[in-house]
């Protein structure tokens, strides 16, 4: 009896894993997915319907016919699932050899994949970060790992987006002890792919995954891939650009203590001119030249302002004006280098190929995106910027 209920044990963890898996696996199983997901409906729909094949008062065989949809539901699932993901409960996946494909076995430590035809060697084991991706498993584990705190002094900027922050970022990266490589996304909330973070950085994919897995949490995870950057720039100073770096500054401020929080402003009306052309604002594009655009763009200008401008008591904050930066970029920059414990140098100001940017902008300084809006606002949207954003433009010295 002891081992029949040991079997029926073991059984049933392993069937209860193979499900879990199934609906966490990141993986394209939309299919068996679906079949589980509508036996699971069927089986609570005729649980709860008075009208069924056999009457639930009917002893033992009362729910057979409610069970019976959850079973074959769950057997054809397993039919259906790629026998690479059934291997996880620990079956080898027999194949000819010309059709052999290493498949992994176990959890956690001490998996091994088999080869198809009996053979064993050892492999990377089958992790949280597999079952439940990077972001769900960091906050799994939060509450059980310990706290990430560097003390390296990065760099990070933030602001609106389409105020300048790109031409800094190639300011930076242009110093000989500063690296300042493209939008990473790594302090956001939602993180890029490790395939996306790869392909900004040039990085193989793999490498970048392997990162993922390596960290107990995102600070831990931007800790390696600052000191990975850093390795592969032979510079000493990594510095991060992605606008909405500036609603993470409080999470900058509690694991990275010594980071510079550095926060470029623009014109609230320039910035409306130029986000009402980017295709990620949400505007529907037949409606970019509206008065409902122009809202949209003031009011994300006006959150990503007040959020930094929250900082301003903080030793560690630097705010500085795009357009000081044009006109006035050794006077305006100076100081953020002094702050990074870095020597000015006036090579940085000095434009580089640009063949690999975007635009003209994002290389060299010009005057050319200055007071657009006088050029391209109607009277009408300049009117709806001044009652939502009035105040807070001249507070920061935009003048009429």
């Amino acid at each position: 009896m002891t081992r029949l209920i040991s079997s029926l044990g073991n059984h049933f963890a392993r069937n209860a894993r193979f499900l879990f898996v199934l609906l966490t696996d990141r993986r394209g199983l939309f299919l068996p997915r679906l079949v589980v997901v509508l036996a699971i409906a069927a089986f609570l729909a005729y649980t709860t319907n008075p009208v069924q094949l056999i009457p639930q008062h009917v002893p033992i065989f009362g729910y057979a016919d409610d069970l019976c949809i959850l079973v074959l539901g769950f057997l054809l699932a397993r039919r259906l699932t790629p026998r690479q993901l059934l291997s996880v409960q620990g079956d080898f996946t027999h194949a000819s050899h010309e059709h052999a494909v290493p498949v992994p076995r176990g959890f956690g430590r001490g998996a091994v994949v088999g080869d198809g035809i009996g053979v064993e060697r050892p492999t990377a084991p089958v992790s949280l970060y597999d079952l439940v991706g990077y972001r769900r498993a960091w906050q799994i584990q939060a509450p059980f790992a310990p706290k990430t705190v560097s003390q390296a002094p990065i760099i990070v900027v933030g602001g609106s987006g389409r105020s300048g922050t790109t031409l800094l970022r190639t300011i930076l990266n242009r110093h000989p002890s500063i690296y300042c490589g493209d939008e990473s996304t790594v302090f956001l909330n939602r993180i890029s792919s490790a395939q996306d973070i790869a392909q900004r950085y040039r990085l193989d994919t793999e490498d970048v995954d392997d990162l993922f897995r390596a960290s107990r949490s995102q600070a831990e995870f931007i800790d390696l891939f600052r000191k990975n950057c850093l390795g592969r720039s032979a510079k000493s100073i990594w510095a991060e650009k992605t606008p909405d770096n500036i609603l993470r500054f409080d999470f900058v401020r509690e694991h990275f203590p010594n980071a510079l929080l550095v926060h470029v402003i623009r014109d609230g009306r320039d910035v409306v001119c130029s986000l009402r052309r980017q295709s990620w604002l949400k505007v529907p594009p037949d409606r970019r030249d509206t008065l409902e655009a122009v809202e949209v763009a003031i009011d994300y200008w006006i959150r990503h302002i007040e959020t930094g401008l929250r900082f301003r008591n903080d030793p560690r904050y630097v705010e500085f004006k795009y357009e000081d930066m044009i006109h006035q970029p050794e006077e305006t920059l100076a100081p953020l280098f002094a702050a990074a414990g870095v020597e000015w140098t006036p090579t940085v100001l000095v434009p580089t190929d640009g063949n690999d940017k975007k635009q003209p902008h994002e290389n060299a300084i010009n005057t050319n995106a200055l007071e657009q809006w006088r050029r391209e606002l109607r009277p009408e949207e300049v009117e709806l910027i001044e009652r939502k954003a009035g105040p807070l433009l001249r507070s920061l010295g935009y003048s009429a």
